[in-house]
């Protein structure tokens, strides 16, 4: 009994140490402010200057099916035409040909990208887990887009940059060297 006694007076203050807490400090943040004057353009391009801004997935889940595709990007907007590269990684496949589709395979007319073009972004990742939810002709009819797409801005002089999906397998393993 005495034993038994002991153990359990161990074992609750093993426990009783155990569950102490240390303090650790807080990593310290760098906080900045931007001022209006000291805003990246393109024009501070020229000055050595570079405004990026990257975004997340733009994504057709069921309720951005529908309506002025725009709108998605209405309180956005300003930031991404600001910058000289606005990046996104588009997670669906564009195809005029099938009807817009949600969760788990993703599908959406040129349209809706066309909005988020409209909305500043010129650097798209077409490759992800969903890029191939329709298969080869769900890539082909991406690509094909933003050949497209590419085609007609710079016609206009303005840049749209992509990658992720190629024409042919040996483009997609060669690393360029210019």
């Amino acid at each position: 009994m005495k034993r038994v006694f002991i153990s359990v007076i161990f074992l609750a203050g093993l426990l009783f140490a155990s569950c102490e807490s240390s303090k650790v400090e807080e990593p310290k943040v760098n906080e900045f402010e931007i001022k209006e004057d000291e805003l990246v353009t393109s024009q501070n391009f020229l000055d050595g200057k570079l405004l990026l801004t990257f975004a997340g997935d733009i994504m057709a889940h069921s309720e951005n099916t529908r309506g002025n595709f725009q709108d998605i990007y209405t309180e956005i907007e300003d930031i991404v035409k600001q910058a000289d590269f606005s990046f996104a990684n588009l997670e669906t496949s564009v195809d005029n040909k099938k009807e817009y589709s949600s969760y788990p395979r993703f599908s959406v007319k040129e349209k809706y990208a066309d909005a988020a073009i409209e909305a500043g972004f010129n650097v798209f990742s077409l490759v992800n887990n969903h890029c191939n939810d329709f298969g080869k002709a769900g890539l082909e009819s991406t690509r094909k887009y933003f050949e497209k797409k590419q085609n007609q801005l710079n016609a206009q002089n303005k840049e749209l940059y992509f990658a992720g999906i190629k024409k042919k397998q040996r483009r997609a393993n060669t690393v360029r060297s210019d």
